[in-house]
């Protein structure tokens, strides 16, 4: 029994120091609840115009990102799957896909408010001033602008 015991404690600290500290990241969507929104860009193709449009607005404008505590994930079939720029491990990727994009269509935006719930579902082009003015009619969003407004 103690050699049993011995032999999984070795095993367990081989395997502990033998993680890559840059491994892609699991996510689970329920991390960001009331911290973060999150926006989920599911593409087939990295060029699909609506997706590059849509991420060139993202990149373009990271305060407003940031001031609306977003998390951008993107889902790629033909390419990898980030959060922020950070890898996503593929059991994550097909978890959010099955999870969200069933139908399996080649281009959706989800967005997902800090109660976790899905504030919007497009599969069509959309821009990031429709997504943020979909964010600032949130109660919650109003709470932040209306704090922020006073403590300035």
């Amino acid at each position: 029994m103690k050699m049993l015991i011995s032999a999984l404690t070795s095993l367990s600290v081989t395997l502990l120091l033998s993680v890559d500290i840059n491994d892609p990241i699991y996510i689970d969507l329920d991390d960001y609840r009331w911290e973060h929104r999150v926006i989920i860009l599911f593409t087939d193709e990295l060029d699909d115009s609506d997706y590059l449009e849509l991420k060139s607005q993202i990149l373009e404008r990271p305060e407003e990102i940031s001031d609306r505590d977003l998390k951008v994930i993107t889902i790629s079939e033909m390419g990898s799957s980030l959060i922020s720029g950070e890898l996503i491990n593929e059991k994550s990727a097909e978890q959010l896909r099955d999870r969200l994009n069933s139908d399996e269509n080649p281009f959706r935006v989800i967005l997902i408010g800090k109660d976790g719930g899905v504030k919007m579902d497009r599969t069509e082009k959309v821009s990031l001033t429709e997504i943020n003015s979909i964010i600032d009619r949130m109660p919650m969003r109003r709470q932040e602008m209306r704090r922020s407004s006073s403590q300035k």
